[in-house]
């Protein structure tokens, strides 16, 4: 949850005050989608999911779906996920997405697509610019990139908080 998710958060949250709507919410997967869709390992996951959760309530968002990305899910168009999860599901009136927003089998949905979709299924839209460190777009790939070549503190000014590792201390 980087800055690039936090200042969608906001816009989440701003959104529902300004339209009156009864929660912010976020649909995520527990796990990198890399995982079904490559032969090669998902990249490391730069937050736990203690921590993800934790974040996001302190965001102010109170849903949280976290799906089980699976082989039968990454074969659902971007059609069938809106209307079956986010409008279906959650009662979505509004979304907002990222500029780069991708999903569905072979990421056919996109800002376009879901826009047009949202007229005929009953909500608005709102596409949330890149939040920039520098000329560096924020993204997970970049803080990894950083977090791999030891460079904390770009991490740290991306993710807006101090990079952490979880894990239990044991002897030896």
């Amino acid at each position: 949850l980087h800055r690039g998710h936090q200042a969608l958060i906001a816009a989440v949250n701003a959104s529902r005050d300004r339209l009156g709507l009864a929660e912010a919410a976020v649909f995520t997967f527990m796990q990198h989608p890399r995982t079904v869709l490559d032969d090669h390992p998902a990249p490391f996951l730069l937050t736990t999911w203690r921590e993800k959760l934790s974040v996001l309530r302190e965001l102010g968002v109170g849903v949280i779906v976290a799906a089980d990305f699976c082989p039968e899910l990454s074969r659902l168009g971007y059609r069938e996920f809106v209307e079956k999860f986010l409008v279906g599901y959650l009662g979505m009136k509004h979304l907002i997405a990222g500029y780069d927003v991708h999903l569905g089998a072979s990421r056919r949905g996109n800002a376009a697509t879901l826009e047009a979709l949202g007229s005929e299924l009953g909500y608005s839209m709102e596409v949330h610019q890149p939040v920039r460190h520098g000329e560096t777009i924020i993204s997970s790939s970049a803080i990894r990139a950083a977090v791999s070549a030891g460079d904390m503190p770009t991490a740290e000014a991306m993710l807006g908080r101090p990079y952490e590792v979880w894990g239990e201390v044991t002897p030896g």
